[in-house]
Order: structure tokens, then C-alpha cells, then sequence
């Protein structure tokens, strides 16, 4: 069901939300959230200290099965907090040639370092730390999870008159998922 373009409601904290975030956040208060027992098994990169996987937890039915996360500090974060979770260093190196379907969601913070206007503005080029994207798109392509959740700076929107973001829907379309 499509939205009308520009529709916004107001959160419990006064925050305007686009219509569709605010029926997923009032869907999590009803009897049908509550009663749900699947559960969503998640790949988390770039995970940093674990937000995607804390807020998963706290919400119920989401269980992260890997974190890749560079950082040595971050790392000991993770492993304190989530000591069963494998925690993998490299994006690049992480292995998922024979993990086809074996998660339900991919969350990833990726590099903002190139988008933010506090930053180079190199962009998603080669060689960029933003340009990790890619490589989150090459995972999602291999193991084909049901969602894909990217979080970045909101001058990824509006960097490059746009053309990043234009760049990124693109790459997410070509993935064979829905970026609306």
C-alpha cells in the first residue's frame, strides 16, 4: 500500500515521523507484536557497540547471529554485551560465500566519513571509507536476507545535489530490493 508522498504523523514524543514509521512504531504496541514468535536472525555490520542488536533485543524477536566490527574497543563492548555472537574485524575479509539465507536482516551503519558535512565529501568512490557500501550491497546479494536496514548521516540524502542518494537507491534496486 503506498503512502501519500509527504505524510507525517506525530510520535508520542513530538517527533514528526513519515506516516509509514509511525504505524511500525504503533504496530509494536498491539496484541498481534506481542504474540508473534518468529524470530529475525541478523547479520549487524559495522556494528559499532551493538545499537542495532540492543534495540533488537529490547523489542524481542530479532536475535543478531554476527557482528562485523573493526574497532578493538568496539569489539570489547560487543563481547561484553553479547558474549555468544561471533565478531568478525573485517568487512572485507568476512566470509559469506556459504551463508545463502541464513539471515532474515542485514543492519549496517556504514562509513560516513565521505557523506558527512563535517567530512572530505569524497563520496562512495573507490577507495572512499563511504565506498563500503558496496560491499554491504555484495553481502546482501549473497546471502539474500528478507531486509536490509542502512543507517548514515542525513547529508547522505543531500550530498552531491543528491547523486549519492540517487547512487545508493540504485545499487539497492539492482540488489533486488525496494527502496521506498
Amino acid at each position: 500500500k503506498k503512502s501519500n508522498a509527504g505524510t507525517s504523523t506525530q510520535s508520542k514524543d513530538s517527533h514528526v515521523l513519515p506516516e509509514d514509521i509511525a504505524k511500525a512504531i504503533a504496530y509494536l504496541d498491539t496484541a498481534d507484536y506481542a504474540t508473534n514468535t518468529h524470530t529475525y536472525e541478523v547479520l549487524d555490520l559495522f556494528s559499532g557497540i551493538g545499537g542495532f542488536a540492543y534495540a533488537g533485543h529490547l523489542l524481542g524477536g530479532f536475535t543478531t547471529l554476527d557482528f562485523v566490527e573493526i574497532d578493538p574497543y568496539c569489539q570489547q563492548i560487543l563481547r561484553k554485551n553479547f558474549p555468544n555472537v561471533p565478531i568478525h574485524d573485517d568487512i572485507t575479509t568476512f566470509d559469506t560465500s556459504f551463508r545463502f539465507g541464513e539471515y532474515d536482516l542485514i543492519t549496517a551503519g556504514f562509513p560516513c566519513q565521505d557523506l558527512s558535512s563535517a567530512g572530505k565529501q569524497a563520496g562512495l568512490g573507490a577507495g572512499t571509507r563511504s565506498g563500503l557500501f558496496y560491499r554491504v550491497m555484495q553481502i546482501a546479494r549473497q546471502v539474500r536476507p528478507k531486509f536490509i536496514l542502512l543507517e548514515n548521516v542525513a547529508n547522505t540524502i543531500s550530498h552531491n545535489q543528491g547523486q549519492t542518494f540517487q547512487q545508493i537507491l540504485l545499487e539497492i534496486a539492482k540488489s533486488g530490493y525496494n527502496a521506498e
